[in-house]
């Protein structure tokens, strides 16, 4: 029996660094790649440090390959981006884009998608400017929690505006909403004052995953690839 290398369809998840370092203890692509063993594969394309500008011409090759005849077939596509894009203008990091750029981008590259897939957008998450400066060795912050917020809203407002094209998920809200109660510390989900935690993770994944589920993409929806070791043994193979 062959195994063919595409033969399962693929979550993809497109992003920057927090899709990158998702690999981790409850980690999107850990705990994906978990939930859908021989079901559907989970592939990683999170860019460190990249924006929307970046990762553009990225997405226009992955659905170039995947438009090919036996190329990648995508059953769900994450985009998860615009933390980098809000950096302040005038700082050393250099990767700042205009709010309006940033929309465009973005539409553009929800635009990529076949209107077969599902597209979960997520919005950047709550940071945290002055650990992230200390963790960095910055002198003067490059971020700021209101100017994310605006690309934060700037991301509820494409996806309501392309109705059922995409599927919102708000992370900075689920976080606002945690940190809401004063038990909680942002510094629970934040790893640095940017990138998550485990516990980061698992809220976004408490996000994620009942939108999957909706979409008809719980593992009990879906196929095994390749029949069960028992029913793979060739029928004249003798008993032990």
């Amino acid at each position: 029996m062959s195994i063919s290398l595409s033969k399962h369809k693929a979550i993809v998840l497109l992003g920057d660094s927090i899709t990158e370092f998702s690999n981790v203890q409850h980690g999107l692509t850990t705990v994906l790649s978990d939930r859908y063993i021989r079901k559907l594969d989970v592939v990683n394309r999170g860019f460190s440090g990249y924006n929307t500008a970046m990762v553009l011409p990225i997405a226009k090759e992955i659905f170039a390959e995947a438009g090919k005849s036996g190329g990648l077939e995508i059953a769900a596509w994450t985009i998860f981006l615009g933390a980098n894009d809000a950096v302040l203008f005038n700082t050393p990091s250099r990767q700042s884009i205009p709010l309006d750029a940033y929309v465009a981008n973005l539409k553009e590259i929800i635009s990529l998608v076949p209107s077969s897939v599902p597209v979960l957008v997520i919005t950047p998450p709550i940071i945290q400017p002055h650990r992230w400066s200390a963790e960095r060795g910055l002198a003067v912050d490059d971020r700021s929690e209101a100017n994310t917020a605006r690309y934060a809203q700037a991301c509820r407002d494409l996806v309501a505006e392309l109705g059922g094209k995409a599927r919102l998920v708000d992370l900075w809200k689920a976080m606002e909403t945690y940190r809401s109660d004063s038990s909680n510390n942002l510094d629970d989900l934040l790893l640095d004052g940017l990138h998550l935690t485990p516990e980061g993770y698992k809220l976004l994944n408490t996000l994620i995953f009942p939108i999957l589920d909706e979409l008809k993409l719980h593992p009990d929806d879906l196929e095994k690839t390749y029949p069960d070791w028992s029913n793979a043994i060739p029928e004249d193979t003798p008993p032990a």
